[in-house]
């Protein structure tokens, strides 16, 4: 009896139990999971994943984990853990990623000039700038300025100042920077047809050179006058930038340069260049940039446009 218990269990330690090993460990989900888990590159292999593409990552990896989870499903299987913890490890390895990237975005941008920074060197700014007729630049602003406010008194006139225009033919204007709340509310008066602030003045619907945000379809158009340098015109690019996101289309946002302030002429000659290299987005990325470092009382930024 004790002969055959030792004959047994040689049996079962050089044949079953390595059989059974080998089975288990050979299934596709076992091996796909555990390959998935443990392939890691070393650190400095990594490839950080672009801020963009961090939903479509998830979704790929998600992919992957249900194509394992659903393969070979009728076949013997290793205990591969919880697939919802393996979600959250892909989540919080992607997360971690980013964190990397933006590190590595905030140290390459540190001494990049705000034009730097949208893909416009620092040698085409300067020599856009240095080319620029500053007297016609001005002319112009100065005639499209007097048309749109040509109803207003000098000592009304301020920036922001904006018009509201329906497809309808109805205007209205803001003065100043409202909450987002009130804009929305003379957007859809001027939709109704009836308005609080009718507008009087005369101005150009369409500029050579408008920078317009949103879709070119919208029923409302609004433009805005405004200040690279003036604080209020900062806070109403916040409320204008959420207004054009909730509008779905329905609303485009024309803006328009009135330098009041000091400095503000040499960034808005700036911002016309960066259009002028680069584009459209490209500009409205750079006033982002320009009203994102905006202090009021600071000195002269100039040197880092």
């Amino acid at each position: 009896m004790k002969f055959k218990k030792l004959v047994l269990i040689f049996l079962f330690a050089i044949i079953i139990s390595p059989s059974i090993a080998f089975a288990s460990w050979w299934n596709p989900t076992s091996w796909g999971i555990f390959n998935f888990l443990h392939k890691r590159e070393s650190p400095k292999q990594t490839q950080v994943v672009d801020s963009k593409n961090y939903e479509d990552k998830i979704n790929e990896l998600q992919k992957q984990i249900e194509k394992l989870k659903g393969k070979n499903t009728t076949s013997s299987s290793a205990s591969v853990g919880n697939p919802t913890s393996i979600s959250d490890e892909v989540k919080s390895q992607v997360a971690k990623e980013l964190k990397i990237q933006a590190a590595a975005n905030a140290l390459n941008n540190k001494d990049k000039t705000l034009s730097e920074k949208v893909g416009v060197s620092k040698e085409s700014l300067t020599s856009c700038i240095k080319d620029t007729d500053t007297n016609t630049l001005k002319t112009k602003i100065s005639t499209s300025v007097e048309a749109a406010m040509k109803a207003l008194p000098n000592d009304q006139r301020g920036t922001p100042y904006i018009i509201v225009i329906g497809n309808n033919g109805i205007k209205s204007e803001i003065r100043g920077a409202l909450p987002i709340e009130e804009v929305k509310k003379v957007i859809e008066e001027v939709k109704s047809g009836k308005v609080t602030n009718e507008y009087k003045g005369e101005v150009v619907l369409s500029e050579e050179g408008d920078h317009i945000l949103g879709s070119p379809n919208a029923t409302v158009k609004i433009i805005e006058y405004s200040d690279l340098e003036c604080p209020y015109c900062k806070i109403f690019h916040a409320t204008m930038k959420q207004v054009i996101t909730d509008s779905n289309g329905s609303v485009s946002w024309t803006y328009r340069h009135w330098p009041i302030h000091q400095n503000s002429f040499e960034k808005l000659v700036a911002s016309e260049c960066v259009a002028k290299l680069k584009g459209n987005d490209a500009f409205w990325k750079y006033v982002d940039l320009i009203f994102g470092m905006l202090n009021t009382g600071a000195p002269s930024v100039t040197d880092q446009l």
